[in-house]
């Protein structure tokens, strides 16, 4: 009788603690995730917004929150530098949403003629995939959501957050068809989602008339056509063949609108052809002015010309060889090893463990094992506060 009861007792003390081990994290939002009904997101931008959930299954990840990445132009969620972001050994720590733009390259010139550069199709598509973030992560568990963005990524964080902190019905009529999706309630919850989590805008196109002017003396090597040819595309061409509007949202301008108490890092690379360096200085301070200093970390970089380290080049390959990347701009395979400046903030952040050592800092989702992480607290430490700028945009290279 005394062993009947002894064993009585340990069942239930064992029961007991069982419901004091908290379920991981991660398990919880990966089930939540798993059965959200995609479908019902997709209807209401109108396409496949192909949301998808990277798990991070390596051995030293310790998960606390989840990642939302946000794709640049010409490109999709698993065109090759994008792809490394989400699998390698210095891919960003922690599970990742990745969700396509209208415009994502399908391998058709026709993809331009969806493209809003950031602007009122990108919003949209950017507060939609965030609500399927809310619903999985924050309704029940409160799990607090990191925002990803590069180039036009970036810009639209920016200009979504901008939106985001406006009451609903103060929303822009271009808004109406996702209004009533939306309650101050829930909108109020999202943002609280995203303050839990951090911000990195990585090589940010901050206007898109910056980015076309530069890109536009890069490939006439500075023709003294050049001006006047990047004015007839910005202001004529664009509006004709896609859905921008000079006048619309620039994430220069919006970056004053964005909520207070966010916590964010901005990478920059110098000889950036793609979206320019003539801005980066003045977006710069007028963030750091908003969110006040110690809350903006500026993270530069001259890495041009510096390649993908061998084990995240062997992914590439693998991942190439068995048609799981997406081709870019008409390309197929993989078109470089070496980086240009625009696409060197995977080494700036991720080779280097930059992106590894501000998620530690801010207890997000990181990766123990990274072996830089001291060497990348050190890259932060100077990239946080700055005081003079014209002082610390003087040469990218220190």
């Amino acid at each position: 009788m005394k062993r009947l009861l002894f064993m009585i007792i340990s069942i239930f003390q064992m029961q007991n603690c069982m419901e004091l081990i908290p379920l991981a994290p991660q398990k919880k939002w990966r089930e939540q995730f798993n059965t959200l009904d995609k479908k019902s997101y997709n209807d209401i931008v109108d396409y496949d917004l192909d949301l998808r959930l990277w798990e991070d299954n390596r051995e030293k990840i310790m998960h606390n929150n989840v990642s939302l990445l946000a794709h640049g132009f010409g490109a999709s969620p698993t065109t090759m530098t994008e792809y490394a972001r989400l699998k390698g050994p210095h891919s960003i720590p922690g599970d990742k949403v990745t969700f396509k733009f209208k415009d994502a390259f399908n391998g058709n010139v026709s993809f331009i003629t969806h493209a809003s550069f950031g602007q009122t199709e990108d919003i949209k598509s950017l507060l939609i995939a965030i609500k399927a973030m809310h619903d999985s992560c924050w309704v029940k568990e409160k799990v607090g959501c990191n925002l990803f963005g590069q180039s036009r990524g970036a810009g639209a964080l920016v200009n979504m957050l901008a939106v985001l902190n406006t009451k609903v019905d103060e929303w822009s009529s271009d808004f109406d068809s996702i209004k009533q999706f939306f309650t101050e309630n829930y909108r109020e919850q999202m943002i609280l989602m995203i303050k839990k989590g951090v911000i990195v805008l990585d090589t940010p196109m901050v206007t898109t008339q910056i980015g076309v002017k530069s890109l536009t003396n890069s490939i006439l090597q500075g023709s003294s056509y050049a001006q006047s040819i990047a004015h007839f595309i910005h202001d004529t061409v664009l509006p004709v063949i896609s859905n921008y509007l000079p006048s619309g949202m620039q994430a220069l301008i919006s970056v004053t609108d964005i909520p207070k108490d966010l916590k964010v890092l901005v990478s920059f690379q110098w000889d950036d052809e793609f979206v320019g360096n003539d801005l980066d200085k003045d977006f710069s301070q007028i963030l750091s002015s908003h969110l006040h200093g110690d809350n903006v970390w500026i993270v530069l970089g001259n890495d041009k010309g510096k390649q993908f380290d061998d084990e995240t080049w062997q992914i590439l390959e693998a991942a190439d060889k068995e048609e799981r990347l997406q081709k870019r701009w008409f390309v197929g395979g993989l078109p470089y090893r070496t980086f240009l400046a625009h696409g060197a903030g995977f080494v700036r952040l991720l080779q280097n463990g930059v992106l590894n050592a501000f998620f530690k800092k801010h207890e997000c989702s990181y990766n123990e094992a990274h072996d830089t992480l001291n060497d990348a607290l050190k890259i932060l430490e100077k990239a946080n506060c700055v005081k003079d700028f014209e002082e610390y945009f003087k040469n990218y290279d220190k």
